[in-house]
């Protein structure tokens, strides 16, 4: 086996697609903090700054009472990212699935 040249090889990755219908699934219901609800001293209890809070309230005016995404503060001033990024799971938006619906059925 000296001077033999390993050669890689690549795998071909399939992926199967499996309807819903055929596969077990589980809902799992998880309540989080409602970014699109919650006051300024919610925001600073979960540890966001005094100014980080004031922002994150002025941002969700602006955007017409209510955050798209998550996503979306983290493109507010003062907000700190390794936080948000540390929240995330515990962070959700009212409307999320009310939106989807309504874009399904309209």
């Amino acid at each position: 086996s000296q001077g033999q040249a390993t050669i890689p090889v690549r795998k071909r990755i399939t992926r199967t697609v499996v309807s819903q219908n055929q596969m077990p699934t589980v809902k799992i219901c998880e309540e989080r903090a409602d970014v699109n609800r919650m006051d300024k001293e919610d925001f600073i209890a979960v540890g966001f700054s005094q100014e980080a809070a004031q922002n994150i309230l002025q941002a969700r005016s602006q955007r017409g009472g209510r955050f798209g995404s998550l996503a979306e503060l983290g493109q507010i001033a003062g907000v700190d990212q390794g936080l948000l990024k540390q929240l995330e799971p515990e962070l959700g938006l009212s409307g999320e699935q009310t939106a989807a619906a309504g874009k399904q059925a309209g």
